[in-house]
């Protein structure tokens, strides 16, 4: 196809030109079926991804065999919900239920599971996956929903329990579970925001990397109504890093957007991975009613690494899709490794686009990739930009489907969709491998020839011919 452009230099100069990758596989289960929502929730890590399907009850475990991925196993519990998050790290993945009865009614839980390679670790086939303990919190209550939110990193699992009452109704809090010398899961801390109040919702979102951990509160009435707040806490080995039965975590910094402004939502989503964590705010207007946005934040360490107690989070980004329109909501689910970032657009209506009357309400979902340019200086982290390289789409992409829940790991995003081809809603997961593109990245020192080539596009003088999905 020829993509023809017309020379609007201003608002290209905060984002490059559109690019649409295809998907490299599409995965449904095998017994998916009506309502099972696979695809739900998605995480990945190395060569397996997993995706909860609350409908069913479930979650499946896919691996990567060669050059496709395949169906390893179905997790299970008791749970109510089970599936509604997921989260997997290494040879664990941790599945919430956030309406699980086992300790209090519907005070949730989460469900961890490790794999065992059977005996033949270089044998991948027969491996399988047992449950390994559930987690639920020591002072659990009625309608707490722990495992509304979950995530995983090496020992560490975190759970949000959004509706947890200790610093008012709904103030919500997060806990974070330990395995121990024996292999036993133990609570480690329970966290919750130095200013959240009733109806903050603190632990819609969580994340974990290493030492340090991002709390959601999409409620939080930073800057106005629900404006939303995002709170990062650290962990402190007490000055005995062999010994972790005395560690505590301590909030580190409160994050808030320069422009946050009311019922933005900021902290619906959140991820983190070393020092950069980025927000989704879905109901911002930048774009559009509605159009939603994500923030990127940087840790700085004050010129001390070795001291982490002066250590502050400051606002790097913020990232807006090139073509926002009004009530797409980006930002609703986010994912970061390294220096690249995808970010979900459920409500995104590219499936009806060229309908003869367009559906303002199609739905069909999309999801942006950001990748990190450190303008030629990447020893000095302040001229650091974020530039959308990728919009990825479902190739069979239909009204409806609310693609978008994301994860990344390397050059691999894993993309949820509530397809219907299993049953309305029976839903599919999405691989893409986000290392083709459709044009290099420019850098921040080469909008100028970008702007030019904008001109001759414009002019006729040059025409671009792009293959969809590939360069």
């Amino acid at each position: 196809m020829v993509l023809a452009l017309a020379a609007r230099p201003a608002p290209l100069m905060a984002q490059p030109l559109p690019c649409v990758l295809d998907e490299v596989q599409k995965l449904i289960p095998f017994d998916a079926t009506v309502d099972h929502r696979v695809g739900s929730s998605v995480s990945i890590s190395g060569d397996r991804f997993i995706t909860g399907a609350w409908g069913a009850g479930a979650a499946y475990v896919f691996r990567r065999s060669g050059s496709l991925w395949v169906q390893e196993a179905k997790l299970t519990g008791a749970g109510g919900l089970f599936g509604w998050s997921v989260a997997i790290s290494g040879d664990r993945a941790v599945v919430g239920a956030r309406f699980d009865n086992a300790a209090a009614t519907e005070a949730g839980a989460a469900y961890l599971f490790r794999r065992d390679d059977n005996g033949t670790p270089l044998v991948d086939d027969d491996d399988f996956w047992i449950p390994e303990d559930t987690l639920t919190a020591l002072d659990a209550a009625d309608d707490d929903q722990l495992g509304g939110a979950v995530a995983i990193d090496g020992d560490r699992v975190i759970a949000g329990a959004q509706f947890e009452d200790a610093t008012g109704d709904s103030a919500g809090a997060a806990y974070v579970f330990r395995k121990n010398d024996n292999d036993v899961w133990v609570e480690e801390a329970k966290l919750i925001g130095s200013d959240t109040i009733s109806g903050d919702n603190f632990g819609t979102s969580v994340s974990i990397s290493g030492d340090r951990a991002v709390v959601g509160a999409w409620h939080h009435n930073a800057a106005g109504n629900r404006s939303g707040a995002a709170y990062v806490f650290r962990r402190d080995d007490n000055g005995t890093p062999s010994i972790p039965t005395d560690d505590f975590w301590i909030e580190e910094d409160k994050l808030v957007p320069g422009d946050a402004a009311t019922f933005d939502q900021f902290g619906v989503a959140v991820a983190i991975d070393g020092d950069r964590i980025v927000v989704g705010a879905w109901l911002d207007d930048d774009g559009g009613n509605l159009a939603g946005s994500a923030y990127v934040f940087r840790r700085d360490d004050n010129g001390t690494p070795s001291n982490p107690a002066d250590d502050s989070w400051v606002e790097e980004a913020k990232l807006t899709a090139s073509d926002a329109a009004a009530g797409d909501e980006l930002g609703k689910s986010v994912a970061i490794d390294g220096d690249r970032a995808v970010i979900g657009a459920f409500e995104d209506d590219d499936a009806c686009a060229q309908d003869p009357v367009p559906d303002p309400n199609c739905d069909s979902g999309s999801a942006y990739v950001f990748e990190r340019d450190d303008n030629g200086t990447p020893l000095d982290a302040s001229d650091d930009a974020w530039i959308q390289t990728i919009k990825l789409v479902a190739s069979d992409t239909a009204a409806k489907e609310f693609f978008g829940r994301v994860a990344i790991e390397g050059t691999t995003v894993v993309a949820g969709s509530l397809s219907d081809e299993a049953g309305d809603q029976a839903g599919a997961v999405y691989v893409f491998d986000v290392s083709e593109r459709c044009a290099a990245i420019p850098t921040v020192s080469q909008w100028g020839m970008v702007v030019m080539m904008l001109l001759l596009i414009s002019s006729g003088t040059v025409a671009i011919r792009v293959r969809r999905g590939a360069v």
